[in-house]
């Protein structure tokens, strides 16, 4: 196993081209095989010469135990960014995924750190932001079509989130 360790950093150094996401067999610390995913990256000098190799390795039981939370909440995910400009109920979102409210948004803050609500407030801000500066549509109409009630919840949601108001963010960013 060192022959290739040693193999793929040569190779690295003398290409200068990044092994990602490379599946590697080795024993763990208790002398059981398991598969680990690699990457090396060439590190460089102030000159652009490759001074060494930067890398890491991970298990792939521990990417799984990672996901493990995203996986169980990511039909919702999918929903949310199929749905987003519709009413979203986080009752049903719950339920889509077996879990009892509570339980379903502690485990979505725990994932992303912030409310399932929210989540959806900032999926709808980020379509927003796309039409403000790629459509004329009015503000009334890209806060209808992005799923706020009205204009003034969607101004005082952007605003809060964007630290902008809308139609300062449109002359900010439009071409």
């Amino acid at each position: 196993m060192a022959e290739k360790y040693v193999k793929d950093d040569r190779k690295v150094i003398e290409t200068g081209t990044a092994i990602v996401n490379m599946p590697e067999l080795a024993p763990n610390k208790e002398g059981i095989i398991q598969c680990y995913i690699t990457n090396k990256m060439p590190l460089y000098d102030c000159s652009g010469n490759i001074i060494g190799i930067a890398g890491t390795t991970t298990s792939v039981e521990y990417f799984h135990d990672a996901l493990k939370p995203y996986l169980l909440i990511a039909p919702t995910i999918d929903y949310i960014k199929e749905n987003y400009q519709s009413t979203i109920s986080i009752p049903d979102l719950a339920k889509m995924v077996d879990l009892k409210i509570r339980k379903f948004e502690h485990l979505f803050k725990d994932i992303f750190q912030i409310t399932p609500q929210t989540y959806i407030i900032k999926m709808r801000i980020h379509d927003a932001c796309n039409k403000l500066i790629t459509t004329s549509l009015s503000i009334s109409e890209i806060a209808t079509s992005v799923g706020f009630y009205d204009h003034s919840a969607f101004t005082r949601q952007f605003t809060k989130h964007m630290e902008i108001k809308p139609v300062q963010y449109r002359k900010k960013y439009r071409n």
